[in-house]
């Protein structure tokens, strides 16, 4: 038993470098099926390697870069033009605009400014979250986006929430209005306990979270960069109708 225990560790240990050299050598039967299987031995050794996350993902994302020139499918020149492309120019210029929105905060003043007008009613509420998430997706990957606007609701629910069921004093002891008017110690914690909120209150909270999601997916539509897609399609239309406006 403690053998295997010891093997058990070693291999533990080791795991990243046995998957590194392993992967590529169980795959090399695929390299004698012509430039087809070529192919499919490259990206099966990428998709190893992402899903083992056994080297980081930027070097495992230029392996064709190697591959490829060595099995002879195509030269270097000719694949390093596909990772400078102009749709891929247009993704990195988005992901740092996105960054740009992050640092600068810019997401954050364009939520409060936009909430001092629709108020705390959950219908004006929820349409004025839905009218900001999409409008800065117009700009910045949807994702991205979706990321940005995501903590600000939850804040912004727990914010309303405890303030609904903020703490009374009586006698000395803090206490909890609850529903059907019982009466409960206060934990005095900040944290937004859902189970705690009547059902109401419960879909005001789910209906604000999945419409960060959705509107973040709403602006993704309306321009190129702000979704992968987009620029996948656009990319597409560019090879099968050149000098075309796209």
């Amino acid at each position: 038993m403690k053998r295997i225990d010891i093997i058990g560790r070693e291999f533990r240990t080791y795991f990243k470098t046995i998957w590194i050299i392993m992967a590529p050598i169980l795959l090399l039967p695929l390299t004698f099926f012509g430039q087809e299987g070529k192919c499919a031995y490259c990206i099966l050794v990428m998709s190893c390697y992402w899903i083992g996350e056994v080297v980081p993902l930027a070097i495992t994302s230029f392996l064709p870069l190697v591959i490829l020139p060595i099995l002879g499918v195509l030269s270097i020149k000719k694949i390093a033009e596909s990772y400078l492309t102009d749709t891929n120019m247009l993704f990195v210029t988005s992901l740092m605009l996105s960054l740009a929105v992050e640092e600068s905060q810019l997401h954050k003043r364009i939520a409060l400014k936009m909430l001092t007008f629709v108020g705390a009613k959950p219908q004006w509420l929820l349409a004025g979250f839905m009218m900001i998430t999409s409008f800065i997706s117009l700009w910045i990957s949807d994702t991205a986006c979706a990321a940005l606007m995501a903590p600000i609701a939850y804040a912004l629910l727990e914010a309303i929430m405890i303030h609904k069921m903020r703490p009374v004093a009586i006698g000395g002891n803090d206490i909890v209005l609850q529903e059907h008017g019982q009466l409960a110690k206060s934990d005095k914690s900040s944290e937004l306990d859902v189970t705690r909120l009547s059902k109401r209150d419960q879909g005001i909270c789910k209906s604000l979270m999945l419409i960060v999601a959705h509107a973040s997916l709403i602006g993704g539509t309306g321009t190129i960069n702000s979704t992968g897609p987009n620029l996948i399609f656009r990319d597409t239309l560019e090879k099968f109708y050149p000098g075309e406006d796209t």
